[in-house]
């Protein structure tokens, strides 16, 4: 089971809901996801995977850190302004997404028109939860959705490459009903 736990705003249901998405779309088994939104009652829990989109004042976010297991993985919103100084207690690997040009992953060009197409470009490698390497590259995101911004696509497209969707398959969907 890969449990993921997102801190973001109310629109993680929509983060959700695209990598459910995407993974089934892929072929890829959606019962072996636990995706979760973290919060106040639920700091015990541990993540091989955390997202953090936007953070949440009601957060602890030192707990909630501590929460992701050793050489587990924080994909974080570098365009949050609340981010630095964090401290990690555990060997973890970071990914960033962003409009940040530091961020691992970003979009290059976005257009909005009939459909939100986003320009995804992976600038660094990183590795997913079974080991394979996702090299730099680029690849276009069409979404019809007037709820979907670029982080959210962002995020989405980062968790489903974590769990094992292909670029090839994430670019192929025209449409991600969200």
């Amino acid at each position: 089971m890969i449990r993921i736990g997102m801190i973001s705003n109310p629109q993680e249901e929509l983060i959700k809901n695209a990598v459910l998405s995407i993974m089934n779309y892929s072929g890829l088994d959606i019962n072996s996801l636990n995706i979760q939104p973290v919060d106040e009652t639920n700091h015990s829990e541990s993540y091989n995977i955390m997202l953090i989109n936007n953070i949440m004042p009601c957060i602890n976010l030192t707990k909630a850190l501590d929460n992701i297991e050793s050489g587990g993985i924080l994909i974080l919103n570098a365009d949050e302004k609340n981010i630095s100084g964090l401290r990690f207690t555990k060997p973890i690997n970071v990914i960033s997404y962003g409009f940040n040009p530091k961020s691992t992953v970003t979009a290059s060009s976005v257009i909005e028109d009939e459909y939100l197409c986003v320009q995804c470009c992976i600038q660094r490698e990183f590795f997913t939860l079974d080991g394979s390497v996702i090299e730099p590259q680029e690849f276009s995101i069409n979404i019809k959705d007037n709820n979907a911004t670029v982080s959210n696509i962002l995020a989405s497209v980062i968790v489903s490459l974590l769990c094992g969707a292909s670029t090839r398959q994430i670019e192929s969907l025209f449409l991600i009903a969200v």
